[in-house]
């Protein structure tokens, strides 16, 4: 029996491996099938299907809020460390997958501003 609750269990367990914003925000966008729902097969057998959904789409919303938060100068320098996992042609992607269903007041426009932008800088760099 889990000790933590589903939200921190998934961060432990899963999210805090991964070494940027970018990179967990793939990795719960890859977690949503076509629906919209999230899986987790550990999570859902540990705390439920219900519980584990909800934890998985709050801690989704908090990874993406924290990355809208982020100064420009942070967001470049996490896109760089994520480009070897996520990127391709040396640009970040513009999934839709890796906005939350529950943006809590942010955009989706901005969040894909954000991303055009930092395209914009990387390619500067080369």
């Amino acid at each position: 029996m889990s000790l933590l609750n589903p939200e921190d269990d998934f961060v432990k367990r899963s999210i805090q491996s991964l070494k940027t914003g970018f990179v967990r925000l793939s990795f719960l966008g890859g977690l949503r099938g076509s629906s919209g729902a999230y899986h987790h097969w550990g999570l859902e057998r540990t705390f439920g299907k219900e519980a584990a959904e909800s934890a998985m789409g709050q801690v989704h919303t908090n990874v993406w809020l924290t990355l809208m938060k982020s100064r420009i100068q942070d967001l470049e320098k996490d896109s760089l460390e994520s480009l070897g996992e996520i990127g391709k042609n040396n640009e970040l992607p513009s999934d839709p997958s890796f906005v939350p269903t529950n943006t809590e007041g942010g955009t989706r426009r901005h969040y894909f501003f954000l991303v055009k932008t930092i395209n914009q800088l990387l390619r500067h760099r080369r």
